[in-house]
């Protein structure tokens, strides 16, 4: 890889994308869109795309590609890759959010008594500012006294895809199902819990699909 960071503009088509990844010889950790083109180009990419075609089409193969809108500034919007998002997301660097070794960003809300009988599961909705923190944004922050006694909470974030994965498994994310899964099974087994004992809670993006 020659260059961690590909410029470009919102003009850029896929096939355009692809010739700078192999002239770069490899993905950059970060792509920096150019939007000065578009009608209000203060908006970011995302907002963009929903009235221009190209910059839809751009916006899909970065995704494709396992890149996710984390910033905007007038003329221009950025996008990091999936496996550096660990790497500059503060609240991961100081932690505040915790991280899996498949990149799934998450928290655990431990109960006073510090005993977990129970586990809700908190699905995360997507906001649309253009941070990161829309894969993570604040959702039922009191539930936790609406609880019976010795419930934890897990909250798990959505990132990757133009507006979250939905925990689903991605083009660039092709086994992110399991890696949720895998989190939510590994917290179960830390507290000697059952299944039964979870509970899955979210809204929008929230999918659930065979046993999970």
């Amino acid at each position: 890889m020659n260059q961690n960071i590909i410029w470009t503009s919102m003009t850029s088509n896929p096939t355009e994308i692809d010739d700078l990844v192999q002239a770069n010889d490899g993905l950059p950790r970060y792509f920096r869109i150019d939007t000065t083109g578009a009608r209000k180009s203060t908006d970011d990419l995302m907002k963009i795309a929903l009235n221009d075609p190209v910059a839809k089409a751009l916006i899909i193969k970065l995704t494709q590609l396992g890149f996710s809108l984390y910033y905007n500034d007038d003329n221009e919007s950025r996008f990091i890759r999936q496996d550096r998002i660990r790497h500059h997301w503060p609240a991961i660097k100081d932690g505040s959010y915790l991280i899996t070794d498949d990149d799934i960003v998450y928290t655990i809300e431990q109960p006073a008594s510090e005993r977990v009988d129970k586990i809700v599961v908190i699905f995360s909705p997507i906001n649309s500012k253009p941070r990161l923190s829309r894969y993570f944004w604040p959702s039922f922050s009191k539930l936790m006294k609406f609880l019976p006694p010795n419930t934890a909470v897990l909250r798990i974030a959505d990132v990757g895809g133009v507006k979250g994965a939905f925990y689903m498994d991605t083009v660039a994310q092709p086994h992110n199902a399991d890696a949720v899964h895998n989190l939510i099974e590994t917290t179960i087994a830390e507290h000697s819990l059952e299944n039964s004992d979870v509970v899955l809670y979210g809204a929008s993006n929230l999918t659930c699909t065979g046993d999970r």
